[in-house]
């Protein structure tokens, strides 16, 4: 398991870090910054994980990131067998952007971008686009105050587009009091690499130092929700998305969820979705 990490962002002179990487997977740590992001991946497939939400991400995949949210991009590999996988992203403190009952007056769209960044956002349609040329474009600027003009160019493009969705309403990361926020970045890296195979309440336990009644307890607490019902979550996330992408058989996308029984897999993918696996994949429309 890699445990989550706080990342530590060294800026230039601009305040503004902005980069383009090309490497065979992509498979860093759980981990959370001060700063914002906002991430274009060109060519990869795999899983994003933002707050407590897994969802799948293949090529276009355009999210924008608040401060201290939690988040992974996971590739995998058989879906990634040809050449380099590649993804631009853009990070930068909240300095740039005052946060005075002025600026909140004058500004009112920026303002509303960034309270919905702290839950994730994924735009789509022409920000699609739109954005990853901006994004380049600041990459290769050598400039201070044109990288600065073109961030805000940015920001104000998002700012305007509707074409967007929330990634994890119910996350709130300002709820979290830094301990908290500690804790529940072990578990959920915890939940991230191991949701597929066996997951053991005293190892979830463990991790942050807990029996596995109080474990239990903190958990529900803290999320209010059981741990296992999060562990469902994922795994009823991710054979949907297998579904949906792939022609596999119920039976071995079942299993390969972490489920272990068949007809216990139906019953509760059918509580969640409302319909069987195979209407769910019948009822796709795309």
């Amino acid at each position: 398991m890699k445990a989550p990490v706080y990342e530590f962002v060294e800026f230039d002179s601009s305040q503004i870090l902005a980069r383009r990487l090309e490497q065979e997977t992509f498979d860093g740590p759980y981990h959370y910054h001060a700063q914002y992001e906002l991430t274009y991946i060109e060519k990869g497939n795999g899983e994003r994980f933002v707050g407590k939400t897994m969802s799948q991400f293949a090529g276009g995949d355009l999210v924008f990131l608040g401060s201290n949210l939690p988040h992974k991009w996971k590739s995998i590999p058989e879906k990634n067998a040809e050449g380099l996988l590649s993804a631009m992203y853009i990070q930068f403190g909240g300095n740039l952007f005052s946060k005075t009952p002025h600026f909140n007056l004058a500004f009112p769209k920026v303002t509303s971008l960034l309270e919905h960044s702290q839950h994730g956002m994924q735009f789509t349609g022409e920000a699609v686009e739109v954005i990853p040329e901006k994004i380049l474009s600041l990459i290769r600027e050598t400039d201070d105050l044109r990288r600065l003009i073109r961030l805000y160019e940015i920001i104000d493009y998002l700012a305007d587009s509707k074409e967007y969705s929330i990634i994890d309403r119910n996350f709130d990361i300002s709820t979290f009091n830094p301990k908290d926020r500690n804790k529940m970045n072990l578990v959920f890296s915890y939940l991230i690499e191991n949701y597929r195979g066996e997951v053991s309440l005293e190892k979830a336990a463990a991790v942050i130092n807990l029996t596995p009644n109080s474990f239990c307890k903190y958990f529900k607490k803290v999320t209010g929700k059981s741990f296992f019902s999060y562990v469902i979550e994922y795994r009823l996330n991710h054979a949907a998305e297998l579904l949906l992408n792939t022609g596999r058989p119920v039976s071995d996308i079942c299993y390969e969820s972490g489920f272990d029984n068949i007809p216990y897999f139906n019953r509760t993918f059918k509580n969640a979705f409302r319909v069987s696996p195979l209407q769910y994949r019948a009822n796709d429309s795309r």
